[in-house]
């Protein structure tokens, strides 16, 4: 592609679009979609007619059972309008729109959305955080055990 851009075979937009359109076809996280509206926006130049994408929360990746790993609530998983639940996520190059039934719908920014994105992959990495679920389980276990005994 570099070749055929030197030589003019190919537009620096017709190379862009391309690359759109792999990038596009790639996605299938939320973190994913973030990356490319992030890249591209809603640039109708790049090629990729995609304003939308939609997705649901992860509840486990696939080949990882859920004691292997705890899905937080920034993990979405794409899928087609269609299969979107009744609570869903959609993705634009604007920002994350997320959908519950009986409640107001929640806009977030790209920037916002990462932002809080971060912030809990930094406190959950915090072994305060981390470890408060076992924590917690392992204190009702003992108080139980003592009272049952």
């Amino acid at each position: 592609e570099a070749l055929d851009l030197a030589h003019g075979r190919i537009s620096s937009v017709e190379l862009t679009a391309r690359k759109a359109t792999e990038e596009m076809q790639a996605i299938q996280t939320g973190e994913d979609a973030i990356k490319f509206f992030s890249r591209y926006g809603g640039d109708s130049m790049s090629g990729a007619d995609v304003t939308v994408l939609y997705f649901n929360r992860a509840s486990t990746i696939e080949g990882e059972t859920a004691s292997d790993r705890v899905c937080g609530p920034y993990d979405l998983v794409l899928v087609p309008k269609e299969q979107a639940r009744n609570e869903h996520f959609a993705i634009s190059a604007t920002g994350v729109v997320h959908f519950q039934p009986g409640c107001s719908s929640e806009f977030l920014s790209l920037a916002e959305w990462l932002h809080q994105t971060l912030m809990y992959r930094v406190l959950r990495s915090m072994s305060l955080f981390r470890l408060h679920p076992k924590r917690l389980c392992f204190e009702d276990w003992h108080l139980h055990a003592r009272q049952n005994s």
